[in-house]
């Protein structure tokens, strides 16, 4: 077959079609992904997290539960206008940061490592606010290990909620 189409190529040169095929380039790829919407980028995001778990779901297992640990930390974004206006710029005992931040709380797997979910939010915003939006998607055998910076499950504002899918939280101290 590949000899077939090179001599198919020969061919449209020697009948003067010199039309070359350019090469594509990277600016090419960043424009065509700034037209891809929010909407696809999320369904990408599930489409990959199944078909991780379906392949590898046994071994995010311990005695039947699947243990997650939550996190968040600080990301420096590009310092352009709409990002100092979204996410703020931290202020430091020598003033203002150069470039802003946002902040990424993710929930992986303890075993494998793999992010189950993610959300990226500006600083203004508290971690606790993250959890509300992510604690949504967690199972009923999710064992979510979270250290002093979050409240547990059942200091939670949205406990009440959660109660009903995780009735067995505990408050664990160190």
């Amino acid at each position: 077959m590949t000899q077939g189409l090179a001599i198919a190529w020969g061919w449209f040169l020697l009948a003067g079609f010199a039309v070359r095929p350019k090469p594509v380039t990277e600016e090419a790829f960043c424009l065509a992904r700034e037209k891809l919407s929010l909407r696809f980028w999320r369904g990408l995001w599930k489409l990959l997290c199944a078909r991780y778990e379906e392949r590898f779901g046994r071994a995010m297992l311990w005695k039947g539960l699947r243990v997650l640990a939550l996190d968040g930390s600080e990301v420096d974004v590009p310092n352009v206008p709409a990002n100092v206006t979204f996410f703020t710029r931290p202020r430091t005992q020598n003033g203002e940061s150069k470039s802003p931040q946002g902040r990424l709380i993710a929930v992986c797997s303890v075993l494998t490592g793999f992010c189950v979910d993610f959300t990226f939010i500006s600083r203004r915003f508290s971690e606790h606010l993250a959890l509300r939006h992510l604690i949504r998607n967690l199972r009923a055998l999710d064992l979510v290990l979270m250290d002093r910076g979050f409240f547990s499950l059942c200091r939670h504002p949205s406990h009440s909620a959660s109660e009903r899918a995780f009735p067995a939280a505990r408050t664990i101290r160190r």
